[in-house]
């Protein structure tokens, strides 16, 4: 039997729930936030106070939103918000790299970690009820 017992001996149904930092979700969204910090000392100061900031709070958002989601029963709302974190995140990338702040190579990295949490948060929220 799988599971683990009360105090009277019984044994009660063991449910797994993933921990929020085993998910790929989370894990490709603390990665991408990694970059954003390794990457500060190359972004002028006029944008890394202003863009790159509101860059790293999405961020930082967008993962408690996943851990918020992992952990409750209605995990819709946590997911919407995660979403419209992601969008904010990808709306920023783009001024600074419409303003050359990026170069083309390290945009398209971005662009595809972006569209990759953004796909993994929508099937998540299309596969909850």
């Amino acid at each position: 039997m799988s599971g683990i017992r009360d105090g009277r001996g019984f044994f009660l149904k063991h449910t797994a729930m993933a921990l929020y930092s085993n998910l790929p979700v989370y894990k490709a969204t603390y990665d991408l936030l990694i970059e954003f910090y390794r990457r500060e000392d190359t972004i002028p100061r006029k944008y890394r106070y202003s863009i790159v900031e509101e860059i790293k709070r999405h961020l930082c958002d967008l993962l408690s939103m996943v851990y918020q989601a992992n952990a409750s029963q209605d995990k819709k709302p946590f997911l919407r918000q995660a979403m419209r974190d992601i969008e904010e995140v990808k709306i920023r990338v783009r001024i600074l790299s419409d303003l050359h702040v990026l170069g083309v190579k390290h945009f398209a990295d971005l662009c595809v970690r972006e569209e990759s949490i953004s796909k993994q948060l929508t099937a998540w929220h299309n596969s909850v009820r």
